[in-house]
Order: structure tokens, then C-alpha cells, then sequence
């Protein structure tokens, strides 16, 4: 209790503390995010003033479940079949090569940094955390997309597909990096043999799928909001709790938990506005503990700082070979260019919530450097990412070139 009061105190000072600053920070850059809560969180932490300590931090540990559980949740809610499938192709096109071709070269080349610097015996240990980087950072922030695109005169056809495509990168990044946790698992649970990875795989899509059936029952014809929000913690609740007990990804669980009420309650559109009200506060928190947990000390390890720059020079790679894939091979359109995978290097508070889930169950110094990695890729790819993303819609759409209100 003590530990949860005084994270809603560094909550709520960190906020008046940095709203001023933010807001022109935000404005400047188009910097959503939050990235300023990831650097309180440091602040705060054990490695710097010890106001949250490691003993605080491990009470804490349900919390950031519930809410790596909500965001997970969140991102199911927005999993419509009908939307999916009026998404254009081209869309669908640049998603699947962006996230395939980052998430071989960032893994590929990690699981190679760990093969020349590890022992065999730690590299096995290592090669869930190598196969989870190149998840996460196939992962793009279609918020980022929509700002740049608000603060530009007129439309750009492309800031569609590259938000459409974003909103996929999310889904699919969060699928695979799921799927690590069962086919990498961590402990066994009391049974009469060990759970094979494909068992761990339907007990993640199974379980998102009773607890979604059982809460369309239990919601009925409920329509209040606030007892659809107490009824959506409650359920959170449940299936974060489960899966941090069987040391899975409460991301996946609650993806497809909320994929099932997104397509099967009629409250579905009710649900979504109930999940957006605490979505920004959920999302704050877990970008504060994630500041507060990053071990500073081991940036300077070798295998630590050979993973930030894998991501670092990888995850951009990646992003453009997919694109370039994409135009080349692709569904044609006047609005795509070959360089429009630079309009999804934006990463998003998921990738963090990601690294946050993953450093909870896989321990060592390559999990310390996945974390590392990704935190240093979100904080500088927020700032430098806009500028990029108004190039590629500027390309798409060279006549708004002269209307530009930002120079890049």
C-alpha cells in the first residue's frame, strides 16, 4: 500500500512538475509519447536518488501487470475484423514486410552479437531475449503519424496508409513477441509432464478467449460506464494476474481477450472510449517504472551497448527495406514512395510496456540490454522521428513542400 501511494505522489508532482515543459516540448517536436515520464522515472529510481527502491519496485510488480495488461486490452479493442478488412492493401502490404524484415535484421544481428560474445551455455540462455528485440522493434506509434500529419496544410493520402500501417505493426509486434514467452517459457507449472511451446501457445489464445466469453456474459446489457469500468479492471485484473503467475505475456492474453469483446459485445464501441479514458494514465505509469528500473550501470557492458546500437541502426534499416520491399512488389498507388518506411520509425509507449513485460520474467545481462536497447531507441526516436515522418508525407505530396510550417 505505501509503495502504491508513493508512486501516485511521484505521479502527480512529476506532473506539475513537467507540464509546462512538456507541452512546448510536445509542440516543438509532435512528441506523444510522454518520454519526459521515462526520465522522472530515472530520476526517482535506485540509480540516482533511491526514492523508489528495488524493494518498491518489486511491490509494485502486479501493478505494472495490470497495467501492461490494460494497454494489451487496449490494443485488442481496436482489433475489428470489419475494420480490417476495409484496410487498404497497401497498408497491409508495408506492415507485414516493415515488421519481417526489422524484426530479421534487429533479431538476426542480435542473436548473432550474442553468439560471438556469449558461451554457448549463456547463448541459449540469451536467444529469447535476441528473437523479443527483434519484436519489439518492429513495433511503430500511429499517434506520432497523426500528429505531424494535423500540424500539416491539407491531406496527404499516405498519412493514412502509414497510420493504418502502424496500427498492424502493433498487432503483429505483439503477437510474436507473445509467442516468445511460450515458446521460450520460463518454469513449469504441477502437472504430470512438462508444457510443450504449442500447450504454452494455447494457453495464452485460450485464456484471452474464456475470460473474453465470460465477461460478455457477466457484462450482459450493462451500459454505465463506470460499472463497465470497474467490471474492465476487474477482468484486467484476472488476466494479468494469471499470466504473471504462469509467466506469460499479459499483453497477448489481453489482446485476444480484448479482440473478443471488440468483435463479439454489442458494447464494443462503449468498451473502447471506457479503455481511452484511463489509457493515458496507465500509460504514464508504466513509463515511469520503466524509467525507475533501468540499470544505468550496465550501459557500459559490452553486450548492453552492441545491442543499442543493433537496435539503433537496425530498426531504421529495417523499417526502409520494408517499405522499399513494399513499393517495389506491393499494391501500386501515386501516393506511396520507395523511402515511406521512414514514416514509421515512431516507436510508442508499447515497445516500452514490451520491455517492461519481458525484463519481469527473463533475468541477465542480455535482458538488461534488451530493456536498455529499447529505452534508448523510444527516447531518441521520439525526437527524432517526426521530422522524418513530415518528409515522408512531404514526398508523397511535393506541393505541400512550400506550405510547411516546420523546415526539416
Amino acid at each position: 500500500m505505501i509503495a502504491i501511494l508513493q508512486l501516485l505522489a511521484i505521479l502527480g508532482l512529476g506532473y506539475l512538475g513537467t507540464h509546462f515543459f512538456a507541452e512546448r516540448f510536445r509542440a516543438s517536436f509532435h512528441v506523444v509519447t510522454g518520454v519526459e515520464f521515462v526520465v522522472l522515472g530515472v530520476l526517482v529510481g535506485p540509480h540516482v536518488t533511491d526514492v523508489m527502491t528495488p524493494e518498491v519496485l518489486t511491490q509494485l510488480g502486479p501493478v505494472t501487470s495490470l497495467a501492461i495488461g490494460a494497454v494489451g486490452l487496449t490494443l485488442g479493442l481496436e482489433f475489428r475484423f470489419a475494420t480490417v478488412f476495409r484496410a487498404k492493401q497497401e497498408a497491409w502490404e508495408l506492415s507485414f514486410f516493415g515488421v519481417l524484415t526489422t524484426a530479421l535484421i534487429v533479431g538476426g544481428f542480435a542473436t548473432a552479437w550474442a553468439w560471438m560474445t556469449l558461451s554457448p551455455d549463456m547463448f541459449l540462455a540469451a536467444l529469447p531475449a535476441a528473437v523479443a528485440l527483434g519484436g519489439i522493434a518492429a513495433v511503430s506509434a500511429p499517434e506520432p503519424i497523426a500528429t505531424v500529419h494535423r500540424s500539416m496544410e491539407g491531406q496527404v493520402g499516405l498519412a493514412r496508409t502509414l497510420e493504418s500501417s502502424a496500427s498492424f505493426d502493433e498487432l503483429l509486434a505483439t503477437l510474436a513477441f507473445g509467442l516468445v514467452f511460450c515458446f521460450f517459457h520460463v518454469g513449469q507449472t504441477a502437472g504430470v509432464r512438462p508444457l510443450t511451446a504449442t500447450e504454452w501457445v494455447a494457453v495464452s489464445l485460450g485464456l484471452g478467449v474464456v475470460l473474453g466469453i465470460l465477461f460478455f456474459l457477466f457484462l450482459g446489457r450493462e451500459s454505465d460506464p463506470d460499472r463497465q469500468l470497474l467490471a474492465l479492471i476487474g477482468i484486467i485484473l484476472f488476466s494479468s494476474g494469471s499470466a504473471y503467475y504462469l509467466n506469460l505475456s499479459p499483453l497477448l492474453v489481453n489482446l485476444v481477450l480484448g479482440a473478443m469483446l471488440a468483435n463479439t459485445s454489442r458494447h464494443s464501441t462503449a468498451l473502447r472510449k471506457v479503455m481511452g479514458t484511463i489509457e493515458r494514465p496507465i500509460t504514464v505509469v508504466i513509463l515511469v517504472l520503466a524509467g525507475a528500473a533501468w540499470k544505468l550501470d550496465v550501459m557500459t557492458h559490452p553486450i548492453v551497448l552492441g545491442l543499442v546500437v543493433i537496435v539503433l541502426v537496425g530498426r531504421p534499416l529495417g523499417k526502409v527495406i520494408g517499405g522499399a520491399i513494399s513499393f517495389r512488389y506491393g499494391e501500386p498507388s501515386p501516393q506511396l514512395t520507395p523511402w515511406m518506411g521512414l514514416g514509421t520509425l515512431a516507436h510508442g509507449g508499447l515497445a516500452i510496456a514490451m520491455a517492461v513485460n519481458f525484463r519481469q520474467v527473463y533475468t541477465g545481462i542480455v535482458a538488461d540490454g534488451v530493456f536498455s536497447a529499447v529505452l534508448v531507441s523510444v527516447l531518441v526516436w521520439e525526437v527524432l522521428a517526426p521530422p522524418r515522418i513530415r518528409r515522408a508525407l512531404i514526398d508523397s505530396e511535393p506541393a505541400l513542400a512550400p506550405r510547411s510550417r516546420v523546415s526539416v
